[in-house]
């Protein structure tokens, strides 16, 4: 499993960037899309909740609140992702999805405040703002 997410990682942030366009589209001109839009946000949503079990195995001698944060970080915008799906197919839902995800992301970025988890995942810091960013406007965008 670790092999599939290490070449999945590879694609992410061009699949972040695609999908992040397909859901403007979505939004402002409702074209039909729509299969295209389910396949790209089940894949994302896949890998970001996948990431942290591999992250977890690695971090197993580190504190508590370092250990749990790709869980959250992958958990909370796994669940952003389907709720801003759900919510522009119009699928039941969508809104208390949306809204999770949200506060789950949001507890995240506090979470990068925390010197450890600096130190922790420096390396790999301009992707997680960047998902961060992209993200949270889409979720305030759809929301809105």
């Amino acid at each position: 499993m670790e092999r599939i997410v290490n070449n999945l990682n590879k694609i992410e942030m061009y699949l972040l960037l695609i999908w992040a366009a397909i859901t403007l589209i979505q939004k402002e001109f409702s074209w039909e899309i729509d299969s295209v839009f389910i396949i790209c946000s089940i894949l994302l949503s896949a890998i970001y909740t996948l990431q942290p079990n591999i992250a977890v195995e690695k971090l197993k001698d580190k504190p508590t609140l370092v250990r749990n944060y790709p869980m959250l970080l992958g958990v909370g915008s796994g669940v952003l992702i389907m709720g801003i799906m759900f919510k522009l197919m119009n699928y039941p839902g969508g809104t208390i999805s949306t809204r999770i995800g949200m506060l789950a992301v949001l507890i995240s970025c506090l979470g990068l405040f925390y010197n450890p988890i600096q130190d922790e995942f420096l390396p790999v810091m301009k992707k997680i703002l960047l998902r961060l960013f992209v993200l949270i406007a889409i979720g305030l965008y759809v929301s809105l």
